[in-house]
């Protein structure tokens, strides 16, 4: 089956400048990130020279993303590596709860015009999302409100049924910028139960965008996805090889391969991202309310 080109057009990279976040959300799979990354070996902490050499092999075309399987702040240097991948001609987009950040960064940060997004992830009032409310988060918190960064979105998680909400402080924090909500997911399966609605789906499988867009690892492991938290595909290590030998492995192979023939023993068998693509990202905007409307109809039928 050919796969869909328009759904792999864009390519980025996602650093993990740290493995491991102290804030330790229920949602998120830190214990297992950081067991099966230490048993590969190599430093939970990107080593600046490392990350310099990376830095040289990755194209300008692809997109440079900081977030990965760690909070990018809690990495000293993580400002200065933003700005060594913009100097380098990528565009950037960041993703961080800003733990680690300091005012001195919100400065620096503001100058560079971020490609799609730079989004906050904030705490909530039910405990789900666990960022330390102490007085150095709150003052960088106002301070990325009031810098103008391009494409600027705060974010809540939400983990069930149950509603959740701002802390009052971090509400006057943000003052009356918009907040959005998005819904954890299962990360393939390590958090919670999953339903491998790909295996059981009668529509037809493309592609996911998330086949190029992958993330580096401190020691220089290439993880096929940020849904990948366990690690179970990597598709090479950019200290011993180029980018682009990244998608002529044999483990990528595997995947493309299993991914069209729903392989049970690929991550993308236990993933609801590709469904997710199908039926919302692959979709041109205007008409994503109306398939997302109709999937949720099909969905309350059994069909799949």
């Amino acid at each position: 089956m050919k796969f869909n080109r328009w759904l792999h057009s864009e390519r980025s990279i996602t650093i993990t400048t740290v493995v491991g976040c102290p804030n330790m959300c229920p949602y998120c799979p830190q214990d297992i990130v950081k067991s099966v990354y230490l048993s590969r070996g190599g430093s939970p902490s990107l080593d600046l020279n490392d990350y310099y050499g990376y830095l040289q092999k990755i194209p300008t075309g692809v997109k440079v993303i900081f977030g990965g399987f760690g909070e990018p702040w809690c990495h000293p240097k993580c400002t200065e590596m933003v700005l060594a991948a913009h100097s380098a001609g990528h565009k950037i987009d960041v993703y961080t709860s800003l733990v680690g950040m300091k005012i001195e960064d919100v400065y620096i940060l503001k100058a560079i015009p971020f490609e799609s997004s730079f989004t906050v992830h904030l705490p909530d009032d039910n405990g789900q999302t666990k960022i330390r409310l102490d007085q150095n988060y709150l003052e960088v918190l106002r301070a990325i409100g009031a810098a103008g960064i391009r494409h600027l979105h705060f974010d809540l998680r939400q983990d069930g049924p149950a509603p959740v909400s701002l802390p009052p402080a971090v509400a006057q924090a943000i003052g009356s910028l918009p907040v959005g909500i998005s819904r954890c997911h299962t990360w393939g399966g390590l958090v919670g139960d999953v339903t491998p609605k790909i295996l059981k789906s009668w529509l037809p499988l493309r592609g996911c965008p998330r086949f190029y867009r992958n993330v580096l690892l401190p020691n220089g492991d290439v993880a096929l996805c940020c849904w990948d938290m366990g690690m179970q595909h990597i598709i090479g290590n950019l200290k011993d090889s180029d980018y682009e030998s990244l998608f002529q492995s044999n483990e990528f192979k595997r995947i493309k391969s299993g991914f069209c023939r729903r392989d049970p023993d690929i991550l993308c068998s236990r993933c609801d991202s590709p469904m997710r693509q199908i039926l919302g990202l692959s979709i041109p905007p205007a008409y994503r309310p109306v398939v997302r409307f109709l999937y949720e109809r099909v969905r309350k039928l059994k069909v799949f």
